[in-house]
């Protein structure tokens, strides 16, 4: 259990050790001048004065528009686009900064140096798009990691700005970051002005963005480099060495990729295309998701037309409850099957994309196949794979999350619309794939989190008694007595097994209760978290009965919440800086939840996380303790596993997935769960629990 809920000063002064202390010194007394009024110097002069330090900062500027753009098409399909243009690039040093195209640079001068950018896997996908494309011309080919290509790289180490904002809850944004570190505005405006422009010639001669707004993006792309390098500068020393290796490992992973079953995405596509037609004409208007239409519509029929379509929207639901058997109610169903279909059709279109093959890519077509034909020869072959981004500290409790407009943290654990997304994912040949998962983490760490001992030590003395039976056996009155003993093995009967022969939903109301109320949760919220978590249907009555009795049941737990916002309130004027475990227990792991600015507003806790103001209270503060406690154990397994020889291909909240070889899978697996399940150093007395399974393509 951990004890300490506000950071002290030694935990706080852990630091990596800084390469360059003398020229980070020198930097940083003027670094927010240097970020306002960037010294601009040409290739020339750049390559005349020499590079002040081993590090510089690298910010590439490529075309974008409406409907090209890393948000939508993801960093590798973006570079891969017959549309990739990448027509800057600025490099910055401690005291200049060299803007200029791309085969301009002369790159040799930093080579074997450190790089460093904001968001550094986009920079990178495109300087080695460049290095392919042969715009960009090396005497050694430096492509390591791209498929087939090998020899060292240009640098040293290339670093990533914006994941340490990241790792220490600032925002990831490069205006953000500044504005929170510095206290700097950058004006983004410029870069939204050159969307859908090209850049024709070289520097200084007529272009399609003008005169001014070329001027205008030559300082944009100098202070967007020099203020990455200001931010590594400043920030770089707090990001622990095991933090970054996890970020690389991130990165790596999702450049292998995923294997895939193409056919099955691009013919599961073409039939949500088919539908989403048939099913437009079947309705009497056009557009079809026009909603004023479609109000129109129900009033010609006597039907009044429902506040809202949206599909969870409680008074739409009641809508439907009434006037689902009429034509309206009909039609109702057909556009929320349209916008169903539309919403898998797009996940499906997106992994089409970011199809892999060994010479890239080309821009698909309306039906998803490429203009040009591959050179690859069959597309369909399951050597291609799926190039996708996963966030390293997606959220502000280090979480990772989907990134690049495909989020496979987010995939329907059911079919939509008759297709199964995760079925599209499968294992590479010879290989199968295997998820192994930890059983109810979240719980049991709040358990261990609020010193909960008693309903630890039955779960570690009874592994096969899931955190719902024992919240049931702690807490509701339950017994194993109270069911039968299994008259062949005279084991006890399990809850699960009780409910499903009596009819009872106990475990039903135990999983709500475990999953809706552990973090403050009220009666009214928990109407739909046990509609939406166990399938309860509970009345606000009803559901206040449960909430007053989980509480009362509960003590250790609501005094977490209690001790937490206590502890907080104590920082008002201040930032609470909160300790996670591993950061008590291991000197150098350096993890804290940052709550900055810390004020009362209407005596109600407010403070600024990632850049934006968020209102905490105890119950808040215990789910962020927690969330970011089982992101820490799930990181203490990757790192397990992949010190033992097994890299996973995708990681999806508490699972990691790998494709094992059919010849050592079963072992392989059993070896996995087991390095799952070790005892954690800083996490004495957490029971885990890992629960692995072998298929040919990924499911739940």
């Amino acid at each position: 259990m951990a004890e300490n809920l506000i950071a002290n000063v030694e935990q706080r002064t852990e630091r990596t050790p800084d390469p360059q202390p003398m020229r980070r010194s020198a930097f940083l007394s003027c670094g927010e001048e240097a970020i306002r009024s960037p010294r601009l110097v040409s290739p020339e002069e750049w390559l005349a004065e020499g590079v002040v330090g081993n590090l510089v900062g690298v910010d590439f500027e490529t075309y974008y528009s409406g409907d090209y753009s890393v948000q939508t098409l993801g960093t590798w399909a973006y570079c891969q686009d017959s549309r990739f243009d990448a027509y800057l690039v600025a490099v910055a040093d401690a005291e200049k900064v060299c803007v200029c195209l791309p085969e301009e640079f002369y790159w040799e001068t930093i080579e074997g140096m450190e790089w460093v950018s904001h968001n550094r896997e986009f920079d990178r996908h495109v300087f080695e798009r460049l290095v392919e494309l042969g715009i960009v011309n090396l005497e050694v080919d430096h492509r390591r990691d791209i498929p087939g290509q090998d020899g060292p790289p240009p640098w040293k180490s290339w670093h990533c700005s914006a994941s340490v904002c990241a790792f220490l809850q600032f925002p990831r944004d490069l205006a953000g970051a500044v504005e929170s570190v510095f206290g700097v505005t950058l004006d983004k405006s410029v870069r939204t002005k050159a969307s859908g422009k090209v850049m024709l010639g070289s520097i200084g001669q007529e272009d399609l963005f003008g005169n001014k707004l070329h001027s205008e993006m030559l300082v944009y792309a100098a202070k967007d480099a020099v203020a990455c390098l200001a931010l590594w500068f400043r920030l770089a020393d707090k990001w622990p060495e095991r933090e970054r290796r996890l970020f690389e490992l991130t990165c790596a992973m999702g450049r292998r990729g995923l294997a895939m079953d193409w056919g099955y995405v691009e013919e599961s596509r073409r039939a949500l295309v088919r539908k989403v037609e048939g099913l437009k004409a079947s309705l009497p208007w056009s557009p079809a998701l026009s909603i004023p239409k479609f109000k129109a519509a129900c009033e010609a029929v006597g039907v009044p037309a429902p506040g809202s379509t949206a599909a969870d929207d409680p008074g739409f639901l009641a809508w439907v409850a009434r006037y689902g058997d009429t034509e309206a109610g009909v039609w109702a169903r057909t556009v929320q099957e349209i916008r169903s279909a539309n919403r898998t059709e797009k996940v499906l279109a997106s992994m089409l994309a970011r199809r892999r093959s060994e010479v890239g890519v080309q821009r698909p077509g309306e039906d998803g196949r490429p203009l040009v034909p591959s050179r690859c020869g069959d597309r369909r072959s399951f050597e291609n794979r799926m190039i996708y981004e996963l966030k390293y500290c997606g959220a502000n409790t280090g979480r990772w999350s989907g990134g690049g407009g495909l989020n496979l943290q987010n995939l329907n654990r059911s079919e939509a619309e008759g297709v199964d997304l995760r079925r599209g994912i499968i294992a590479s040949p010879g290989h199968v794939l295997a998820a192994v998962d930890f059983a109810q983490i979240e719980s049991r760490v709040l358990l261990w989190l609020a010193g909960d001992h008693e309903t630890l030590a039955m779960l570690a003395a009874n592994p096969n008694v899931d955190v719902y039976e024992a919240h049931a056996r702690a807490t509701m009155g339950w017994k194993p007595e109270c069911g039968v003993r299994n008259s062949e093995c005279g084991v006890e009967e399990s809850l699960k097994s009780y409910c499903a022969r009596t009819g009872s939903t106990l475990r039903q109301l135990a999983k709500a209760r475990v999953l809706g109320l552990g973090f403050g949760c009220g009666a009214e919220k928990f109407v739909a978290v046990a509609r939406a978590m166990a399938g309860l249907d509970l009345s606000l009555e009803q559901a206040e009965k449960v909430v007053r009795a989980y509480r009362k049941s509960n003590p250790k737990v609501v005094g977490l919440w209690r001790r937490l916002e206590d502890a907080a309130r104590s920082k008002v004027g201040k930032d609470y800086v909160l300790p996670l475990p591993c950061t008590q227990a291991v000197r150098g792991y350096g993890r804290f939840l940052i709550y900055r600015g810390l004020r009362l507003v209407d005596r109600e806790l407010v403070c600024r996380v990632g850049g934006k103001d968020l209102k905490i209270y105890g119950g808040l503060l215990a789910e962020n303790w927690t969330q970011a406690t089982a992101r820490d154990v799930l990181a203490e397994a990757w790192l397990r596993c992949v010190d033992a020889g097994y890299v996973p291909v995708l990681s999806v909240h508490d699972e990691l997935v790998f494709e094992l070889p059919e010849t050592s899978a079963e072992a392989d697996l059993a070896r996995i769960v087991t390095l799952m399940e070790e005892p954690i150093a800083w996490a004495r007395g957490l029971p885990l629990k890992a629960e692995g399974a072998m298929m040919r393509f990924y499911q739940k």
